[in-house]
């Protein structure tokens, strides 16, 4: 994006990207606060200039939350998300991350990275979590109840049946929040993706989504991407435009969305 004219921010959660972590506070999949920080602090350093947000798997997630939580209050012109983790319930659940092969081979290879992460913050996490179940966690689920549900204080309700309600998962899932969004909002997902399934997909809380099959040719899926891209344009014109008589802000305003959405369809 920045070779076609855009100055890109990116934001790496904490303890990511070769940055340290000062303080006992941990990034989650539903952690909002540091990407409102970011976006309010480049909105104050350049209150001109139009802001547009890219989330990718669960940097969508995050993104769809935050603008469902803070509404029309949020910065920003336009967003897109890509792959977002929109149901962490379903989509991270023992059942589905044991469906198949694919499935328990993402739940093992993301666990790796889990655990990767917590060995290079041990010197906190064996302080805040339980290390010891951090440490044999085979699973993602197994992860997140030694260490992310811990720092981040969610409880858990051990039924009769045997299984664990994890609120966690549903508390975090953007899902809750996606019929909340004031901004226009672009979700791009893949029907058979072994993760982000389309099972998961809040399809009557979303304005817009834009699904297509992998397995469709590379040159066919962009030109059916940029074509729906373009419906989602005039569906957003007719939804916020309520004058044939634009101002001069609103038209810079419509021009700047419509290049944000063509910079979508490169990405």
């Amino acid at each position: 994006m920045a070779k076609h004219g855009w100055n890109v921010v990116v934001r790496n959660h904490r303890g990511l990207g070769g940055v340290a972590i000062t303080s006992d506070c941990f990034y989650s999949g539903g952690w909002t606060e540091d990407a409102r920080k970011v976006l309010d602090h480049l909105h104050c350093q350049y209150p001109d200039a139009p802001l547009f947000v890219v989330g990718t798997s669960i940097g969508a997630n995050i993104l769809v939350k935050y603008l469902g939580e803070d509404g029309i209050n949020v910065p920003i012109v336009g967003a897109a998300a890509i792959f977002g983790l929109f149901s962490y319930f379903f989509q991270i659940c023992d059942r589905f991350m044991a469906r198949r092969l694919v499935q328990r081979f993402y739940n093992k290879a993301m666990t790796i990275g889990l655990k990767n992460y917590a060995y290079v913050h041990k010197a906190l996490l064996s302080r805040l979590s339980n290390w010891e179940g951090v440490r044999k966690s085979r699973w993602i689920r197994e992860f997140g109840d030694c260490a992310t549900r811990i720092l981040g204080n969610f409880e858990v309700l051990n039924l009769d049946c045997g299984y664990i309600l994890d609120t966690y998962y549903r508390r975090c899932s953007s899902a809750n929040f996606v019929g909340s969004v004031m901004v226009p909002l672009i979700c791009v997902s893949s029907l058979d993706d072994p993760i982000c399934s389309s099972e998961a997909i809040p399809g009557d809380e979303c304005r817009c989504i834009i699904s297509f099959l992998q397995s469709v040719e590379g040159m066919k899926v962009v030109l059916k991407l940029e074509e729906e891209i373009q419906n989602l344009h005039r569906n957003w014109e007719a939804q916020y435009t309520h004058s044939a008589m634009l101002s001069v802000e609103d038209q810079q305003k419509e021009r700047t969305f419509q290049k944000f959405l063509t910079m979508v369809s490169i990405l």
